[in-house]
């Protein structure tokens, strides 16, 4: 039994989030699954989701970390 090939697009542009390639991912559009094709590294979307609720936070995070050093001067008439 033949098994049909599955559709795939490269995605211009794209660095690999894993091997940072850059061009080397594809997309997969019925699943909306990404894969490299130098790592073989994979993602669906739900990971995605929640990869970027991570980074979010840590960036978040970041700028807190980078902002604790406030100096504070009161200003009176």
């Amino acid at each position: 039994m033949i098994t049909p090939k599955r559709k795939k697009q490269f995605i211009a542009g794209a660095v690999c989030p894993k091997c940072s390639d850059v061009d080397s991912l594809i997309l997969y559009p019925e699943s909306q699954t990404i894969e490299c094709v130098s790592c073989g590294f994979k993602q669906n979307p739900s990971q995605r989701d929640e990869s970027s609720k991570v980074e979010s936070a840590a960036k978040t995070h970041a700028k807190i970390g980078s902002n604790q050093a406030i100096k504070i001067t009161n200003l009176s008439d």
